[in-house]
Parts: structure tokens; sequence; C-alpha cells
């Protein structure tokens, strides 16, 4: 009976042994080698998120540096504009001084009646618009604000609807008295002359910020 279970007892201990021996290193390496696939794949996905942040931060740069350079265009392109408008504008002022009066034929009394009688008309004609201009929109998404150029460097700025027309535009400019001959309205970029009256701002490509050049004919 004592040799049977010192047998046993052996046996036991030969398997626990075994096991120490050959089973649990097997165990750990397997364990070693899933720690060192996942680190791997820790490291790889690091890697990746490091490629598209520079991806990310080097097409940030690029657009930046397109944008700068289109601005700088636009300011070049403005201020030549301004340079052809003022030109425009002194040849124009030069050719109505040589152009014969409309009023060559009358007294000094005739002629002040005439001019006053066409004064009086454009001021009623802007008075007459300015009782039916809409009041200017607050901002909002479907505002859009338009810059105008009039000649000799000034400036007007309003807002409209994007949905408002070439028209209203227009109206909105004789109603400030600002331009007291006759005028086109030109785009600048690229230019062309604003002639469908019936064209909204957001067609127009105006919305939600414009800029309109006044061109004096």
């Amino acid at each position: 009976m004592i040799t049977t279970i010192i047998v046993v007892l052996f046996t036991i201990l030969g398997i626990i042994t075994f096991l120490i021996e050959c089973v649990l290193p097997k165990i750990s390496k397997s364990k070693e080698k899933q720690r060192s696939a996942a680190d791997e794949d820790k490291f790889d996905q690091a890697r990746i998120d490091l490629m598209r942040k520079k991806q990310e931060r080097s097409s940030a740069e690029s657009k930046e540096k397109d944008l700068i350079k289109r601005r700088k265009q636009a300011e070049v392109d403005i201020e030549k504009w301004s340079k052809i408008n003022h030109v425009q504008v002194q040849t124009n002022n030069r050719l109505q001084e040589l152009k014969p009066s409309e009023h060559s034929g009358l007294s000094k009394e005739e002629k002040t009646r005439a001019i006053a009688r066409k004064t009086k008309t454009k001021q009623e004609r802007a008075q007459e618009i300015r009782d039916s201009l809409p009041d200017e929109p607050s901002a909002s998404p479907d505002v859009s604000t338009i810059s105008i150029k009039l000649p000799e460097a000034k400036n007007l700025r309003r807002r409209f609807y994007k949905s408002d027309k070439v028209q209203q535009i227009q109206d909105w400019i004789d109603s400030t008295e600002s331009v007291t001959k006759d005028y086109k309205l030109v785009l600048p970029f690229p230019t062309r002359t604003l002639d469908d009256m019936n064209a909204t701002i957001e067609q127009l490509g105006l919305h939600p910020n414009g800029l309109i050049y006044v061109q004096l004919e």
C-alpha cells in the first residue's frame, strides 16, 4: 500500500515537473508573441496617424499659400482697375468739357433755370426711389453685403437679400445721388458689364460678399 502511494506521488511529481519545464514556457512564449503583435499593431497605427497628420498639415499649408497668392493677385487687379477707372473718369470729364453744351444757345438765366429743372428732376427721382426701397436687411445667411466702388475712389456698402436683382442695386445707387452722370455697373473678376437687370445677386456669384464697380459712360 505504501509502495503504491509512493509511486502515485512520484507520478504526480513527474507530471508537475513536466508542466513546469515544458508547458508553462510555451504558454509564456505564446503570450509574449501576442503582446509583441499588439505592440506592433499599435506602432503601425501610430505611424499611420502621424503620416495622416503630416498630410493634413501639408494640405492646409498649401491651401493657405494659394489663398494668400489669390488675395495678393486680387489686390493687384483692384489697384489696376482703379487706375483704369480713374483714367476713364478723367477722359470722360475732358470729353464733356469739349462737347458743345446743350444750353449753349440760351441766356445765363435760361441756362440756370434749365439746370435747376434737370437737377430737381434727378432729386425727385432719387427721393421716389428712397421712398420705394425696402429697409436694409439685417445680417443673415440669406443676406449679401455688396460693396460699390464709385469713381474717384469713393465707396458705398449695403446689405441685400441674395434673391434681390441688379435693378434694386442700381436703384439704391441712384437714391444716394452719388453719381450724377450716366454709368454702368461692372464686375471686376472677370470684367463684365451687368446688362441683365433681372439677374439675382446669387446668380452673379456675389453671395455672401460682392464688389461692383461704377463706370461712367
